[in-house]
């Protein structure tokens, strides 16, 4: 379903303004904002997770999470989790776009330089089935293998308590534990991937 699937592909009753479909996504003019209200999470680093603070009261001697948040309340480091940026009132970055995108997996390589997308909207101006789109661009530094030069899966959850990063507190434990649950081979070699993402 498309915004043309109920108001047509001449929704405004002028020509000129009409015309504009040919090229232009319907939201690209209609949702010139996004997180109008609501903060929306733009960066998210992995690479600063870990860091955790000496416990207090009951939980004395033992190393607890810490959480700090800013002025809106948006948790903006997590010990488990890392580093987060948030945003309200954004306005979007625009991508030709076709409809057809392609997804990075565990076997494509990182790319040389700059960020690495972990998503490709395909399509550009003489693509005549690419119209402009609007699209939030998600940024993040997420674990790696720099052995490979590809993304890795970490394992987090202490439902798998030998290697679970949120129980050890240890990359390349969390790495190597979440690559065999998944058939991959890992290096040895933790590295850090610069990634976007198109939403």
């Amino acid at each position: 379903k498309t915004c043309n699937t109920c108001h047509t592909d001449a929704p405004h009753g002028d020509e000129t303004m009409d015309s504009h479909t040919a090229r232009i996504a319907c939201q690209t003019c209609h949702i010139p904002v996004y997180a109008k209200e609501a903060y929306t999470k733009t960066f998210w680093d992995w690479s600063t997770a870990g860091e955790l603070k000496d416990g207090e009261g009951d939980f004395e001697g033992r190393k607890v999470w810490i959480v700090q948040k800013d002025d809106a309340g948006n948790k903006v480091f997590m010990s488990p989790k890392g580093t987060f940026e948030w945003g309200v009132g954004l306005t979007p970055d625009y991508m030709w776009y076709n409809g057809d995108a392609t997804w990075i997996t565990l076997d494509d390589e990182l790319a040389s330089e700059g960020y690495t997308p972990i998503n490709v909207l395909h399509g550009d101006v003489k693509d005549e089935n690419a119209l402009i789109f609007p699209v939030k661009s998600f940024y993040a530094v997420q674990p790696a293998d720099a052995g490979t030069n590809k993304l890795v899966v970490p394992n987090l959850f202490p439902t798998n308590p030998e290697t679970a990063y949120w129980k050890n507190w240890d990359w390349d434990l969390a790495v190597a534990g979440g690559q065999a649950i998944v058939g991959k081979e890992y290096s040895g070699e933790l590295g850090w991937a610069e990634t976007i993402m198109y939403w």
